[in-house]
């Protein structure tokens, strides 16, 4: 996503990555099938969406790797971008990071339980985390994990 950002605007860089739950993949150990990457242009002052999809479901975003318009952007993106290589550790490992603090309890509870996993800077801790959503959206989630996007330490857990 990152390569068709940057044909798009050499100086593009993400703000926000998330993945989406379906048939496919329910988003345990880390897997999903659809991302989706938002990536902002400060010289153009705008931003774009890529979807990079692997599902076969006819419901889903057509495999391979789409975009949006360009539109312009909220006051606080600029704030929110981060650099890609500061982005080390992998989905799955953020989910292992979840298991031992509450996880494992609510995929016990429900194993088929989805999970969603969004990839943010936080500027409060000044670091790249991922949130580990154990539920179909951050508004009904059973619990939540955060953890470091650059050396998979658990930070925090809420409900």
């Amino acid at each position: 996503m990152v390569n068709l950002a940057q044909r798009w605007d050499p100086g593009a860089q993400p703000f926000h990555l998330e993945s989406e739950t379906n048939a496919e993949a329910t988003g345990q150990d880390g897997k999903a099938t659809v991302w989706r990457g938002f990536f902002a242009s400060r010289t153009r002052r705008t931003m774009k969406s890529i979807v990079c999809s692997g599902s076969y479901l006819p419901s889903a975003p057509a495999r391979g790797f789409t975009d949006t318009t360009e539109t312009p952007y909220a006051a606080n993106v600029p704030g929110l971008v981060f650099e890609p290589s500061y982005f080390l550790i992998d989905s799955d490992k953020a989910f292992a990071a979840t298991l031992d603090h509450g996880g494992a309890d609510l995929i016990k509870k429900d194993p088929k339980q989805p999970i969603i996993y969004s990839l943010d800077w936080d500027p409060k801790r000044k670091e790249l985390v991922w949130l580990v959503i154990y539920g179909k959206s951050g508004a009904d989630r059973q619990g939540l994990g955060v953890v470091s996007a650059r050396n998979g330490a658990f930070l925090s857990a809420a409900k």
